[in-house]
C-alpha cells in the first residue's frame, strides 16, 4: 500500500508509537511518506530512516526552528495553522495514496488536515485532550498545591470555568468534535481510551494495542538495588506524589528507596517531591537520562511503580516486564490492560497502604519477584511486540482499502 503520514507530535510517547508503527510497516513493503509542518518534532525519533520520503511545510507565523528544536508556536502560527493543513492535504490527495495514516495535532488536538482529505483516513486518538474535557483531579496528594508565586495568572488559571474557556479557545476545541467525524476510521491505543472516545465524541474506535521494543528493553545481568522506580513527567498527574506516601508506609528496616526518571518537569514540582521525601524519611533520586540509562535502572530496582492518573496506556509497565522488573500498578485507565494481577506484577487501589504492601511482597521475596519478571517477560513477547501492532493495522488498513 501508499501510505500518506501526517503528524505534528512533541517528543513522547505518541512520537515513539509512530515511529515504531512506521518502521514495521515500511519494513513489511508499504510506501510510506511522511507530512509534516515544521513544528513537529523531528529531532526526539526523527522518521527519515523508517518512511519513503518526507515533506515538510512551513507553518507562516511559526518561531524559526534549529537542529535542537523545532519551529516553535506563535499566536501568528495559531492563526495560520489550518492554512498549512490545506496545504498538506493538497498535496497528500495529489499523491495517489491509498489512505492517510494521521495523528493528533496541537490547534486543534484533532487535525483540521482530515476535514480537507479527499482519501480514506486513519486517525490514531491517543486521548481526547484531558484538559478540555476531563474534570480536574482532586485527590487529597493531586490536590496539594505545587509551590509558586501568587500571580495574577495562577489565581485565574486555578478558576475552573476561566482555565476551560481559555484553553478551549487556544486548541479550538470546537473544531474537534467536526474534525474527528473526517475519519474514515479511528484507532485508540486501549478499551480504556476507546470508552473515552465513545463518551467525549460519541464515535466507535478500534483499539489497536501498542508494543515494546524487546530487543532495547531487555533483562541485564546487573545486581538489583533496593530501590523501586517510577517513570514519567516530573507532574502530580504521574502519580509521584502518591509512590512517596506509599513507600513512606514500608517498614524503615527494608524501606527502598525511591527513583523517578523524567524529561519534562511541572516548575516547583521537583522541589515539592524533594521536600515530601524528607518529612517522610523516603531516599528520593531524580533524574533524566537516555534510553540506554533507562534499560539499566530497568534492570537495577527491584520493582516499577505506575502509578498515573487515568492513564491511557502507558509504556512503563510494558517496559519494565521486558527488563523482567515486576510491575505495580494503579488500577486506573490503561494500566489494568496491560499489567496481569498476580503473574506479572499486581494491580492495587489508589490506597497508600494498598501500594505498599503489594511493593513489600516484592522486595521481601526475591524469588516472588524472578517469578513475576520472568513471566512479564514471556508475556511481552508473546503479545506485546511492535511487528504484531503493525501487522494488526496493517489489517485494518487493508479492510478500509478494499470496503
Amino acid at each position: 500500500m501508499r501510505i500518506a503520514v501526517y503528524h505534528d507530535l512533541p517528543s513522547g510517547g505518541a512520537k515513539r508509537a509512530l515511529f515504531e508503527i512506521c518502521r514495521s510497516l515500511y519494513e513489511m513493503g508499504h510506501t510510506i511518506d511522511l507530512f509534516v509542518p515544521d513544528t513537529a518534532n523531528e529531532i526526539f525519533l526523527p522518521m527519515d530512516g523508517v518512511v519513503s520520503a518526507k515533506r515538510v511545510f512551513h507553518v507562516y507565523g511559526a518561531g524559526k526552528g534549529d537542529k535542537t528544536q523545532p519551529a516553535s508556536w506563535t499566536i501568528w502560527a495559531w492563526m495560520m495553522a489550518a492554512g498549512c493543513h490545506r496545504r498538506i492535504a493538497e498535496s497528500i490527495n495529489a499523491g495517489k495514496y491509498d489512505l492517510a495514516f494521521v495523528q493528533q495535532a496541537r490547534y486543534p488536538n484533532i487535525p483540521d488536515l482530515l476535514r480537507y482529505l479527499k482519501i480514506p483516513s486513519v486517525l490514531y486518538c491517543q486521548e481526547p485532550n484531558r484538559i478540555l474535557y476531563e474534570a480536574p483531579i482532586r485527590t487529597a496528594d493531586f490536590g496539594m498545591e505545587t509551590p509558586g508565586p501568587a500571580t495574577s495568572s495562577r489565581r485565574y488559571l486555578g478558576n475552573e470555568n476561566f482555565r476551560r474557556t481559555v484553553f478551549g479557545i487556544i486548541h479550538r476545541k470546537g473544531r474537534d468534535r467536526a474534525n474527528m467525524a473526517q475519519a474514515s476510521m479511528v484507532f485508540v491505543n486501549s478499551y480504556y481510551s476507546k470508552e473515552s472516545v465513545l463518551r467525549t465524541f460519541g464515535l466507535d474506535a478500534i483499539v489497536q494495542y501498542l508494543g515494546v521494543d524487546s530487543q532495547s528493553f531487555r533483562p541485564m545481568d546487573i545486581p538489583r538495588e533496593n530501590r523501586v522506580m517510577s517513570v514519567g513527567a516530573i507532574h502530580p498527574s504521574k502519580g509521584h506524589r502518591f509512590l512517596l506516601a506509599s513507600v513512606a508506609k514500608i517498614d524503615s528496616a527494608r524501606r527502598p528507596g525511591v527513583l523517578i526518571i523524567g524529561d519534562r518537569e511541572k516548575p516547583g514540582e521537583r522541589a515539592f517531591l524533594t521536600r515530601m521525601a524528607l518529612d517522610t524519611n523516603v531516599e528520593l533520586s531524580i533524574q533524566t537520562v537516555d534510553e540506554d540509562a533507562l534499560v539499566r535502572h530497568y534492570n537495577s530496582v527491584q520493582a516499577v511503580a505506575t502509578v498515573p492518573y487515568l492513564e491511557p496506556f502507558g509504556f512503563t509497565p510494558l517496559e519494565a516486564m521486558a527488563c523482567k522488573t515486576p510491575v505495580v500498578g494503579v488500577r486506573e485507565g490503561g494500566v489494568r490492560e496491560s499489567v496481569i494481577h498476580g503473574r506479572t506484577g499486581y494491580l492495587v487501589d489508589r490506597d497508600p497502604q494498598d501500594c505498599a504492601d503489594a511493593l513489600d511482597r516484592i522486595i521481601s521475596n526475591s524469588e516472588l519477584r524472578d517469578q513475576l519478571g520472568t513471566e512479564g517477560r514471556k508475556v511481552v513477547e508473546a503479545q506485546w511486540t511492535w511487528q504484531g501492532t503493525a501487522r494488526r493495522i496493517e489489517s485494518s488498513f487493508k479492510a478500509l482499502v478494499n470496503a
